[in-house]
Order: structure tokens, then sequence, then C-alpha cells
């Protein structure tokens, strides 16, 4: 979806200098997301906080949600693929190319 979006503005004059939103326009939680890939992959993956790495109060957005309206209005582009289905075909991709990752590596 986002090399699609990304086409259809790159073909798009009226486009060119606009800041626009690719996305689902869907709002998932971080929560929600872990029990999704959890579902996913058969596993009861949980949620462990480090206190040191939680961040203050007011020092980020609570909630990130891609409005779509302009590209919609801009091109007609909608995305093919819900969070869920591009979820699901990222865990198939990565499992299919294991090799490019360093399991079991805490990457910062």
């Amino acid at each position: 979806d986002i090399v699609s979006g990304m086409k259809a503005l790159s073909l798009c004059k009226r486009a060119e200098g606009e800041v626009v939103n690719i996305g689902t326009g869907e709002e998932w939680s971080i929560a929600q997301t872990v029990k999704l890939l959890g579902e996913i992959i058969k596993s009861d993956a949980s949620i462990e906080v480090e206190a040191d790495r939680i961040r203050p109060t007011n020092s980020e957005v609570s909630r990130l949600v891609a409005d779509i309206t302009k590209i919609k209005h801009l091109t007609d582009w909608m995305p093919q693929n819900t969070f869920v289905e591009g979820l699901t075909k990222t865990v198939s991709w990565i499992e299919k190319n294991i090799n490019y990752f360093n399991v079991g590596e805490y990457s910062k």
C-alpha cells in the first residue's frame, strides 16, 4: 500500500509540495498490536516495560492515526490491505526471510 500510495502521489501534479499521509486510516494501540501479533504467530506475547525507557508525560503524542483524506482527494488512492492483512503479510515475509535478521539480539 505504501508503494502504491507513493506511486499515485508521484504521478499527481496537484500533490507536488503537499504533505500527505499514507496509511489505513485505522487506529491501533500498542497493546492491540501486540495481542494481534501474538495471535498471528501463535504466541501469548506480552509487553515488557523498562522504567528507564518510559518517556516523560506529554513528551510524545498519545495517538497516531493516518488521516488519508488528502491522498484520497488528490489521487483516488485507497489502501488495499487492512492493518491485520498487512501485519499478517509482514509476518509471513519475515518468516521466509528470517536470515536477514539478528534473531535474539536487541537492537537499540
